[in-house]
């Protein structure tokens, strides 16, 4: 059986998730066993129970990301941190116990050692790696691969350090020693220079390109930024702190990555960061200004309250413009373009104004995307239906509907905003939307009415084409036959010759009322007093047949209902087109024309036994009027032909297709 990459995938994801459920549960059993010894009066390890507490929050985040997210290096490395941290741990508890009655267990010189370093990949990873990965679990550009890099030298070189100084062991049990010989002395400021710079670069400059991310980025990276950001920021600045960094924000970096990551529209971090960000710079600034001023104006004048009344002045004065500008640049940092609605609102209005795509409303809802921030946008109509849809719907959404001029166009549906400056965003760009929703419902109604405009042209066209070839070609063929018996009894019989005449000028007298006819889109004249039988006797006149120097011609009808006017039509032209290429072209000495119906279906013959049709001629527009009139009309028009036997012409028109 051949396994699929998909199932490949599948089997994988399974097994990196049972790695990632032993590495917790190991770790979870060893804090136990670390809590349990730190019980002991010769163990000291900081095994207590914050600390503990700490330790399983991180873990338990690492383990969430690791499930939901197997591919995500992010969560192994909360969990290797957790795991390396417990490690530490378990090795000094196990080393103080073994060497407290003098006689030390197997492994108990190596758990000392491991104590010595191992904790400091734990605390350090997470500031000098985690931002240059965040969120997607890899370093994407080149920048980010090279403070990883730096991360990497820097933890490994202060490990080394930590690991294979000569005392290295004693810092869980005193007086233990590495018992091989150490580096020259003054290698040790080199290595911990280097290293101490590797850190510098991994920290400040991972932290720094992190923040400058998330002033570039737009939603929802923003947000998944500045959960990562306003953990780690506090994080590393405790390094400087008299406070232990593993005990204010530890457990909350690894719950504000889980977050960022899994769940980051869970909480709305804008209101956080912009309240932190505002007030804590504001309340700083102001007790700065009045231990300033106040010191100040005391040396002047050290008794009464004028040292507070002046700083209290002071402050009223900077309060107002300090307060407007930390604010925009707050809100500038948290919210990115959100923070003003109106230029969001206009940059969108723009777009759709200025685009000449064929799909406004997709222009504009991308605009709209890249403004509030959000995965999913959709246009709606009344039914329900679709009109435009841009990313994957989520399981809940914003629905508001869309007005133009009283009237309902439909819905436009949006995945919830991040935050209250998306959702006034949204509701202020609604009837922009509507308008252009209404222009390219407009715009299609036009296109379709032209549609049927430039088809009702072409037909109409394509009709006074037929017509005028149909109706005036055997008209002006009849003049052209006259003139040419003229010209051949001319040295002849004079009555014949005025008879001829008589003729041809009346055959141009109904070329001219064809025209007009034409002209006035009017039906053949030769029907408007006729049968059809009789107009096609006279068009065959009017072409010369049973004359003297043209074919017999006789014209049978059987018991033939009234045709609708159409067909009735239709059946005339195409039989004055046959007889005119009977007149023209076949040299006939014989041409018969048969109406019948049977079964529903009229039928037209014209027979001659002229030369026949060649079958390497192409057929002319006489012809092929002649087959686009039958069909047009529901029927058939079948024309067979053998050299030097004749011609005919079958059309069979179907009564009932009259409309």
């Amino acid at each position: 059986m051949v396994e699929t990459d998909a199932g490949r995938s599948t089997h994988g994801d399974s097994a990196r998730r049972a790695v990632a459920v032993m590495l917790a549960l190991t770790t979870a059993v060893g804090c136990l066993v670390a809590a349990l010894l730190e019980r002991l009066p010769e163990v000291q390890v900081w095994a207590d129970p914050q600390w503990l507490t700490q330790l399983f929050i991180v873990g338990a985040a690492g383990l969430v990301v690791a499930w939901a997210r197997p591919r995500n290096s992010i969560g192994w490395l909360l969990s290797i941190a957790v795991f390396l941290q417990m490690a530490s741990l378990v090795g000094g508890a196990y080393a103080q116990v073994s060497y407290a009655d003098g006689n030390p267990e197997p492994g108990a010189f190596f758990g000392a050692w491991i104590a010595a370093w191992v904790w400091f990949p734990s605390l350090a990873m997470p500031v000098a790696i985690l931002p240059a990965i965040y969120p997607t679990g890899r370093p994407e550009t080149r920048a980010r691969r090279r403070l990883v890099a730096a991360g990497i030298v820097g933890i490994t070189g202060m490990c080394v350090a930590l690991a294979f100084g000569p005392d290295a062991p004693g810092e869980a049990v005193p007086g233990l020693k590495l018992a091989f010989p150490q580096p020259p002395a003054w290698t040790d400021p080199i290595v911990l220079g280097l290293t101490a710079l590797a850190l510098t670069v991994a920290v400040v400059g991972g932290l720094s390109a992190a923040s400058a991310r998330a002033l570039r980025a737009r939603a929802p990276e923003r947000q998944q930024m500045l959960w990562l950001l306003f953990a780690l920021w506090p994080y590393a600045v405790s390094y400087f702190l008299p406070v232990p960094p593993w005990l204010p924000g530890y457990a909350f970096v690894g719950v504000a990555v889980a977050i960022g990551i899994l769940r980051y529209r869970l909480l709305d971090i804008n209101v956080v960061v912009r309240r932190t960000l505002f007030y804590a710079p504001l309340i700083a600034l102001v007790a700065l200004v009045v231990a300033v001023v106040s010191t100040a104006i005391a040396r002047v004048a050290p008794g009464g309250a004028l040292p507070l009344v002046g700083s209290a002045v002071i402050v009223a004065f900077l309060v107002g413009p300090v307060t407007g500008w930390l604010r925009r640049a707050v809100d500038r940092f948290a919210l990115g373009e959100r923070a003003d609605p109106v230029s969001a609102v206009g940059r969108v209005a723009g777009r759709g104004e200025l685009v000449t795509a064929v799909d406004p409303v997709s222009s504009v809802l991308e605009a709209m995307v890249e403004a509030v921030g959000v995965e999913y946008v959709a246009v709606v109509d009344t039914d329900g239906r679709q009109v435009v849809e841009i990313g994957a719907e989520p399981p809940t959404t914003l629905r508001l509907p869309l007005r133009e001029g009283g009237d309902r166009l439909g819905d436009l549906v949006i995945a919830v905003p991040h935050d209250s400056a998306g959702r006034r965003i949204v509701e202020a760009l609604v009837p922009h939307v509507a308008s252009v929703v209404r222009n390219q419902r407009l715009l299609t109604e036009i296109d379709a009415e032209r549609g049927r405009v430039v088809a009702a042209t072409t037909a109409e066209r394509e009709r006074i084409r037929s017509d005028l070839h149909d109706g005036l070609g055997p008209s002006l063929s009849g003049i052209s036959l006259g003139l040419q018996a003229a010209d051949v009894a001319i040295s002849g019989d004079q009555p014949a010759v005025r008879a001829i005449l008589q003729r041809t000028r009346e055959e141009a007298d109904r070329a001219v009322a064809e025209v007009r006819r034409v002209l006035e889109a009017l039906g053949p004249a030769a029907l408007d007093h006729r049968h059809l039988a009789a107009a096609i006797r006279d068009a065959a006149d009017r072409l010369g047949f049973d004359g003297d120097s043209g074919p017999s011609f006789a014209c049978r009808s059987a018991a033939v209902a009234a045709l609708p006017p159409h067909l009735e039509e239709t059946a005339y032209r195409i039989a004055g087109e046959a007889l005119h290429n009977v007149a023209r072209h076949a040299r006939a000495t014989r041409c018969d024309v048969s109406l019948s119906e049977a079964g529903g279906v009229f039928e037209l013959r014209i027979t001659d036994d002229g030369l026949g049709l060649r079958d390497e001629r192409p057929r002319g527009v006489g012809l092929e009027s002649m087959l686009r009139r039958a069909r047009a009309a529901g029927g058939t028009c079948a024309i067979s032909s053998q050299p030097a036997a004749g011609t005919v012409v079958c059309v069979r028109l179907p009564l009932d297709s009259a409309s």
